[in-house]
């Protein structure tokens, strides 16, 4: 897959019986971490254009994977959408992705 909002993959191999994927480093923190400091650091509310830029993200990616490539992702979860420091949105975790014939 290739796609600015998909964290790319390098390779796969297995270690003392454990399964080992390389992928691309994202400086950042998951959704689910970023709003959880976001109500720690008691900031309040996330300013309007920033969910505005995730969404659109999310958006385009899902309909890269849906209408683009036949492939649902199914594990569409805030631990799997990654945020780097521009609010960027990166997806994650393909484990349980299904191609549609």
């Amino acid at each position: 897959l290739n796609h600015p909002n998909i964290a790319k993959y390098y390779e796969s191999f297995i270690d003392q019986e454990s399964l080992c994927i390389v992928m691309q480093f994202i400086e950042g923190f998951n959704l689910s971490e970023l709003i959880k400091l976001q109500k720690e650091k008691e900031r309040g509310p996330f300013i309007e254009k920033t969910i505005w830029k995730i969404l659109i993200n999310l958006c385009a990616v899902l309909k890269y994977l849906h209408i683009d490539k036949n492939i649902v992702h199914r594990d569409l979860n805030p631990s799997n959408i990654m945020i780097d420091g521009n609010f960027n949105v990166k997806l994650t975790d393909f484990g349980l992705a299904k191609k549609l014939s």
